[in-house]
């Protein structure tokens, strides 16, 4: 179902249509996603460990990799769409002020 024709009032119209095109997807990370987040978190270890020695290539690349790799997790696990288990997602969830 295409939602394109939003000309009806009804909201129960719209729930239809809505639950219809959901219906066989799911919204939670793919296989691919996963692997974006791994090497997010692998490259994120290997920045901090070249901060860790004063580079200065570290210094910039340090916080950005910690960045997209927070901002990945952290969002898509508030949205509990990270896994289908949710204490995956409740650790996800937390501040990672660390």
């Amino acid at each position: 179902v295409v939602l394109k024709n939003f000309s009806c009032s009804n909201k129960f119209v719209y729930y239809l249509m809505i639950s219809e095109y959901f219906k066989n997807k799911s919204h939670k990370a793919t296989k691919e996603r996963w692997y974006l987040i791994i090497g997010l978190f692998i490259l994120r270890i290997i920045s901090m460990y070249l901060w860790l020695k004063e580079s200065l290539i570290g210094l910039f690349l340090y916080p950005l990799f910690s960045w997209l790799s927070i901002v990945n997790t952290f969002h898509d696990a508030c949205h509990f769409s990270l896994s289908h288990n949710p204490l995956i997602n409740k650790i996800f969830s937390k501040d990672y002020s660390y």
